[in-house]
């Protein structure tokens, strides 16, 4: 069985396990979390990948977490990353004058999946997090807002946060996101299938703690 695979499985597996105990009203009132930063590591010097060294691009992930055991949550993720563009010199055909810097093709990212959440580290009212998430994911190019190419993807990622409160029931975190895509690789389209993102996540507390 394919790594990717399992690694639902056993999140199901683990979730199934931690909340049997839960009371029902905890489930009505989710934590919300809400990312906004930029990604790295999108860059490829193949043209036909997009993303040369210097770009990049936003990115937004929105999440609803419950609690399940303690230090511990479980939820879904919606997530949409601009992969950035290929950027290229453009020159003068006659003369071969240096016209600048032009934007070709462009990609992004988005889709859904399960994540679970775990305090590995505490110091004080600081904590420190790691997360899991397994899901979809639909990659698109475009060129100047009109699509040329798709393709859909399991996506398996990892994160790491310090997290802290900044008000009652509020928290602000800083996180690394790493992501794998498992999309076909071909010669004639080769996709990117990893990437990161560094955010600022924004956290409200919904749920009284188990």
């Amino acid at each position: 069985m394919k790594t990717h695979n399992l690694i639902p499985m056993m999140m199901i597996a683990a979730v199934l396990g931690m909340t049997a105990s839960r009371p029902a009203h905890a489930w009505s009132h989710p934590d919300i979390n809400l990312a906004f930063g930029t990604t790295i590591g999108a860059a490829d010097n193949n043209p036909s990948v997009t993303g040369p060294p210097v770009s990049g691009g936003a990115s937004v992930v929105f999440s609803p977490m419950w609690p399940i055991a303690n230090h511990a949550s479980f939820g879904v993720s919606l997530f949409a990353d601009d992969l950035g563009s290929h950027v290229a010199r453009l020159y003068d055909p006659n003369d071969h004058t240096d016209l600048g810097l032009a934007s070709f093709a462009h990609r992004s990212a988005w889709g859904a999946a399960w994540r679970g959440d775990v305090d590995v580290a505490r110091h004080g009212r600081w904590a420190a997090l790691a997360s899991g998430t397994w899901g979809w994911s639909r990659m698109t190019d475009d060129l100047r807002g009109r699509t040329y190419a798709a393709a859909s993807a399991v996506s398996v990622g990892l994160a790491g946060e310090i997290r802290g409160p900044v008000a009652p029931a509020q928290t602000l975190g800083l996180v690394w996101r790493w992501q794998r895509l498992f999309a076909q690789r071909n010669a004639a389209y080769d996709r990117r299938t990893t990437y990161a993102t560094v955010a600022l996540e924004w956290g409200w507390t919904g749920a009284p703690r188990p």
